[in-house]
Parts: structure tokens; C-alpha cells; sequence
């Protein structure tokens, strides 16, 4: 292109035609997969009985139910404080949704 330098342009056409994309997504669904696994674990030993946890067939982000009456929004104020980033379920839905769910990435 004219916008696009042309030694970007060479090096980027160098990583894809030795299959260098294709092992950088091998580690990364590997990677991603072992994440997951370690959240879910951890999350099956910290969270209260009962907690449900989605189990993504690829990707990094789950999906955390927890009991009826559990407060996402109140979970999340104090993760915060902590310095622990998670997401209320409460923020991916116009409505009164998902105040006892988190997503986690």
C-alpha cells in the first residue's frame, strides 16, 4: 500500500510465509486454554457453593453465575480496591440483568 511503510510491509509478509502466524496462535490457544483452566480451578475453590462457571470452547474470558443474591456490583467495587480487575454482569446488559455474575479475562 502507499501508507504502509514497504520494510513493514516485507517483514509482515516474511512472518507469514514461514508459518510463524500459525505456532504464534498454537501458543496463544495454549496459553489461553491454561488460563482458563487456572481461573476455573481457583474459582471452584474461592467462590461460595452453588457458583457456576462457563467453560469457553476457545477464547479467554468466562463467565462466572453466582448464587441468587450474591452483588456483582458490590464484588466488583471491592476487587477494585485490590487492585483485581474483574467485570460485573450487571454492565453487559441494558436491563436489571446478571447482578449475581461477573466475566472474568
Amino acid at each position: 500500500s502507499l501508507a504502509t511503510p514497504l520494510v513493514m510491509q516485507q517483514a509482515i509478509a516474511d512472518f507469514l510465509s514461514q508459518h510463524a502466524y500459525e505456532r504464534h496462535l498454537r501458543k496463544l490457544r495454549q496459553s489461553c486454554a491454561v488460563q482458563v483452566a487456572q481461573f476455573s480451578q481457583a474459582i471452584e475453590r474461592a467462590f461460595p457453593e452453588g457458583t457456576r462457571i462457563s467453560r469457553p470452547a476457545g477464547g479467554f474470558v468466562v463467565w462466572v453465575e453466582m448464587p441468587t443474591g450474591a452483588d456483582a456490583m458490590q464484588l466488583h467495587s471491592r476487587a477494585r480496591q485490590a487492585g483485581i480487575s474483574i467485570l460485573p454482569g450487571p454492565i453487559f446488559t441494558a436491563g436489571r440483568n446478571f447482578q449475581n455474575c461477573l466475566r472474568i479475562n
